[in-house]
């Protein structure tokens, strides 16, 4: 398999961990996958969810989120109040996506800090 990587998945580990992660193979015995830490690969039984995505559609959610939060707060409609949550997680999305299309890859500046908690993400 080349280096390439086709997309990306946001894994919910059956202990509740979740990580963001690029795909280098999925079969019968679960995932594998790299993240900055190195290369790992996990069982399906150890999988309690799986979201696979392309960057693209990472940029459209995060956008998505962000319109959201804006009709929800300039109509003034109930759920306003969590207008501003909406647009956190659309920039932790966005932080997420970032290395996966920056030219400086891990040097990107949107990246996400390691000293995020992985209940932050």
């Amino acid at each position: 398999m080349n280096d390439e990587v086709s997309f990306t998945a946001g894994i919910t580990f059956s202990d509740d961990r979740v990580a963001t992660v690029d795909v280098t193979a999925i079969d019968g015995t679960g995932i594998a996958y790299t993240t900055e830490t190195g290369s790992e690969q996990v069982p399906w039984a150890d999988v309690k969810a799986v979201m696979l995505a392309t960057t693209d559609h990472m940029l459209e959610s995060a956008g998505s989120l962000f319109s959201m939060a804006e009709t929800l707060q300039e109509t003034g409609e109930a759920g306003a109040d969590q207008a501003q949550e909406m647009r956190q997680f659309g920039l932790r999305l966005l932080a997420q996506a970032a290395p996966r299309l920056c030219p400086l890859g891990p040097g990107c500046g949107l990246r996400p800090r390691q000293s995020e908690s992985p209940d932050a993400r």
